[in-house]
């Protein structure tokens, strides 16, 4: 890509010069004037959530039918899961109607409270009232939504996953709240994609090469 000639067309820009360069490379485009054109033909879409990316990466959410949680990541796309994984999850994963998901890089290290903070556009810091929020705003997954996208990432869609850093889903345990998930797929390691449960309170922060998923 062109970044000397990114410079030149915004200079002394460089938030926007950044968030330009990743759009050029998500789209494969060389020409920045092109992202311009497509930009002010409409077919491009450029959001700020406060300090979140939109990857521009919108897809439908499929509907998907009312599951046993310990059914879900299985098959050959998926590392075994040991038991203790689904100690704080519900039973079942409710079903769902179609949706939407949005993905989105962080553009500096954050925590999970940090990452909802984002997502719902508030400097709310109790994270229990982050958590209902987000329930609220529909922004969770269930387990049989994340193993579609990876599906459909797999066939060859882009659905916003990447692989040898963190997917974070928000999803709610069986106690109404929300956790989150962390799915990766370590390509040298173990060739399959891989699930872990963090809590939602979990402290240390994650860098912004990871994507954040929010539904709807």
């Amino acid at each position: 890509m062109q970044r000397s000639l990114i410079d030149s067309v915004f200079p002394n820009m460089g938030k926007f010069n950044a968030m330009f360069k990743n759009m050029c490379d998500q789209l494969k485009v060389e020409d920045p004037n092109e992202v311009i054109r497509l930009i002010n033909a409409g077919h491009v879409k450029v959001v700020m959530l406060r300090n979140f990316l939109d990857l521009n990466t919108i897809v439908k959410l499929n509907p998907t039918p009312l599951k046993k949680t310990t059914e879900c990541f299985s098959g050959v796309l998926w590392r075994h899961i040991p038991d203790s994984f689904y100690d704080s999850l519900p039973e079942y994963q409710e079903a769902t109607g179609s949706g939407k998901s949005r993905a989105f890089r962080p553009e500096k290290d954050m925590a999970f409270s940090e990452m909802a903070q984002n997502l719902l556009d508030t400097n709310e810091e109790n994270l229990v009232n982050l958590q209902w929020a987000l329930i609220e705003a529909g922004h969770f997954y269930t387990f049989p939504q994340i193993c579609d996208l990876v599906d459909r990432q797999e066939a060859g869609e882009n659905v916003g996953l990447i692989k040898d850093h963190s997917n974070i889903f928000f999803i709610k345990n069986k106690e109404g709240g929300i956790s989150v998930v962390r799915v990766r797929h370590r390509i040298q390691l173990f060739k399959k994609w891989l699930p872990d449960i963090c809590p939602f309170n979990y402290g240390p922060k994650w860098h912004p090469e990871i994507r954040v998923f929010s539904r709807n």
